[in-house]
């Protein structure tokens, strides 16, 4: 099973990922986990149109990556993306993208993936407080 994180940045993983895998992959002095492991998607605008980029490396403050929309001519969230590709193809895509499609982008240049409402509605089933809140059974 991979797992997807949507947040600044959007995480597919597998679920036995260790965490200071994720918190500091030392191999390549990035906060990104290894693309064996798992998928990091971020979303930005180019030419003011959304692009969904597969984030490769964290350099604090920039990032540097796939452009998927660019190179599978496929405009969408990265939600989108995954649920059309999957995880194994969009894997093997990243590995073998050509530079044409590489990227650098500051944080700045990146959007919410909560969008740009006003209201949110967040869900977290594991935290007691946030199970209550929506009157749902705490797991």
């Amino acid at each position: 099973m991979k797992h997807l994180l949507l947040g600044f940045l959007l995480l597919i993983s597998t679920p036995l990922i260790k965490a200071n895998e994720l918190i500091n992959n030392t191999k390549t002095n990035s906060t990104i986990i290894p693309l064996k492991n798992g998928i990091t998607l971020a979303s930005t605008n180019i030419n003011e149109k959304p692009h969904t980029i597969a984030v490769i490396h964290d350099f604090g403050g920039l990032i540097a990556g796939i452009d998927l929309t660019k190179m599978l001519n496929q405009p969408g969230s990265p939600i989108q993306l995954y649920q059309q590709f999957g995880y194994d193809t969009l894997a093997t895509l990243i590995a073998q993208a050509s530079p044409l499609y590489h990227v650098k982008l500051t944080y700045n240049d990146l959007l919410s993936p909560a969008g740009t409402g006003f209201h949110h509605i967040a869900l977290g089933l594991n935290y007691r407080k946030h199970a209550d809140e929506v009157g749902a059974e705490y797991q």
